[in-house]
């Protein structure tokens, strides 16, 4: 219908549209469903909660050492830093062609959505998110050792959150997995959606159609999965339709889990459960949270340089071994 592109445009201008709410919200589950079969569920990069090598192992380093050698004088391994050129790695189970291939998408994703310029003390949107609940990660992992991701689409305020922000604000929780809990860029992550109060005037379809092909193929994470509780009647519809073009692997780590929380027992120890949820996980207040992601943000350049190549070793105790610092999730 002219005058009905509910804001997917797509083109030159597609990435200047995410700085727009959404102009015409959804008022049917027919036109939410018609907008979200452009969206690619399917990842070949599924985490599995597995660990190919302990972090900061030997055999790590040396699978490091050799993605150095195979990056060679490329000019992204030049520019970014050691950290996430592991982190791109261990995303990609050590293989070093696609580590790189994901290293090279990365660094033009954080070009493309300004990360650097848009840190939370810098925006008080991004804060206002974080302070609603709507985003959070905390450090709690299901039974298969995957890293949790808490969202809560029912807090997001339409009239004022643009997709840039909700996508920003997501990245800013993977990131704070990444840096404080490094486990999770092997284990990979999965998101723990409470649907509660959500309705269509809150649901922009244009968010997960960014997202997902950024977990797919720009970030240095494995997208799990995903464990959906509360779901409205709307997504009742649509998920069974959605379901449909995902493949075997991907439909089977959708779960669907009814009203309340009970069914998430299944795939989470109640110590990993967060408290509103009916755990006994304390993932502490807001407050606190913004607390942390605002101490990455001021504090991530010094983090990001003590990960670091020495200087070529000469001697005959062969190359020089990359500098990886202790791990502390108090960073």
């Amino acid at each position: 219908m002219e005058g009905d592109n509910r804001n997917n445009d797509v083109g030159e201008d597609h990435h200047h549209h995410l700085d727009k709410v959404m102009e015409i919200p959804h008022t049917s589950h027919t036109s939410l469903l018609r907008d979200m079969k452009g969206i690619k569920f399917d990842f070949h990069e599924i985490g599995d909660g597995e660990m190919v090598y302990a972090l900061d192992s030997e055999e790590e380093r040396e699978a490091f050492l050799e993605f150095v050698s195979f990056g060679g004088d490329h000019e992204v391994m030049m520019t970014s830093s050691v950290f996430w050129q592991l982190a791109c790695l261990r995303a990609r189970k050590f293989e070093a062609a696609r580590a790189l291939e994901l290293l090279v998408r990365f660094e033009e994703w954080k070009k493309e959505h300004m990360i650097e310029e848009r840190r939370v003390h810098k925006d008080e949107l991004f804060a206002e998110l974080l302070k609603e609940g709507v985003v959070i990660a905390m450090g709690n992992k299901d039974k298969t050792g995957r890293y949790m991701l808490t969202v809560r689409l029912g807090r997001i305020n339409p009239e004022r959150t643009t997709p840039r922000h909700a996508i920003v604000a997501i990245y800013f929780a993977i990131e704070l997995l990444l840096v404080q809990y490094p486990e999770s860029q092997s284990r990979g992550i999965v998101l723990c959606h409470d649907m509660s109060g959500a309705t269509l005037s809150q649901f922009d379809t244009r968010t997960p159609k960014i997202l997902m092909e950024a977990m797919s193929k720009a970030l240095p994470v494995r997208f799990g999965g995903a464990y959906i509780m509360n779901a409205p009647w709307f997504m009742r519809m649509v998920f069974p339709v959605i379901r449909m073009f995902m493949s075997s692997k991907m439909r089977s780590r959708l779960k669907m889990l009814g009203s309340g929380f009970g069914k998430l027992r299944q795939y989470v120890d109640e110590d990993n459960i967060i408290e509103d949820m009916g755990g006994t996980f304390e993932p502490g207040d807001v407050d606190t949270y913004l607390q942390r992601i605002n101490h990455i943000h001021t504090n991530m350049e010094s983090f990001l340089e003590s990960f670091h190549m020495p200087p070529p070793d000469v001697s005959e105790d062969g190359p020089s071994m990359p500098h990886f610092p202790p791990y502390d999730s108090n960073f």
